[in-house]
């Protein structure tokens, strides 16, 4: 299945719209787990507990900068933190141009690409079509930055360095991603042999 890709760019012209950052300075992918489960949306983030009323997260990535714009003390930003949203669906949407550096993982955050994938895989395994589209965005990715780039989890896989988010108990992506993101490193490390010539 091809790999399609929805753009819903934020005003990036705003200060909603962040730093900016030369495309050469990116080195990586970090993936994120947002929302709740398919059988039990969130209608509050787990990890950001405190805040009331509940308010759905939401699926779509239009939703998702709205929670964050309006839980800005829940969350510690009032900024979309991803430049990707992956649906269950296996639908991708753009929501920030590649250049804008979002607040997704701290020091990360100027040399690496926010991918958000809804669902909360503490709980469930993602969805094949879903595994497929976030394979494909990072061989995109690969091939529009004409280079490899390193592919890690919020909180898991990532080295050991400065600013990386080491909290056992976020798991984001999560534990049952695992399997997936083995795979999405093998499938776009395959690609990235053939498109980049490596």
């Amino acid at each position: 299945m091809p790999l399609r890709i929805e753009s819903c760019i934020m005003d990036c012209g705003s200060a909603e719209g962040g730093p900016r950052r030369p495309l050469y300075q990116i080195d990586s992918i970090i993936l994120h787990r947002i929302g709740g489960t398919a059988a039990r949306p969130a209608t509050c983030a787990p990890d950001y507990p405190g805040h009331n009323p509940p308010h759905s997260i939401g699926e779509t990535a239009v939703e998702i900068a709205a929670w964050f714009r309006t839980h800005p003390e829940a969350a510690g930003t009032a900024r979309m933190p991803y430049t990707f949203v992956v649906r269950r669906d296996g639908v991708v949407e753009q929501a920030l141009w590649l250049t804008v550096s979002a607040p997704h993982a701290r020091r990360w955050n100027t040399r690496a690409i926010g991918i958000a994938i809804v669902g909360d895989f503490r709980h469930e395994v993602p969805p094949s079509l879903q595994v497929d589209a976030v394979t494909g965005l990072c061989a995109r990715l690969n091939d529009t930055l004409r280079r490899p780039l390193a592919i890690y989890g919020h909180s898991m896989w990532i080295p050991d360095v400065a600013g990386a988010t080491k909290d056992i108990s976020k798991q984001c992506p999560g534990p049952l991603f695992a399997a997936a993101y083995k795979e999405v490193r093998l499938e776009v490390r395959t690609a990235g042999q053939v498109h980049l010539g490596v």
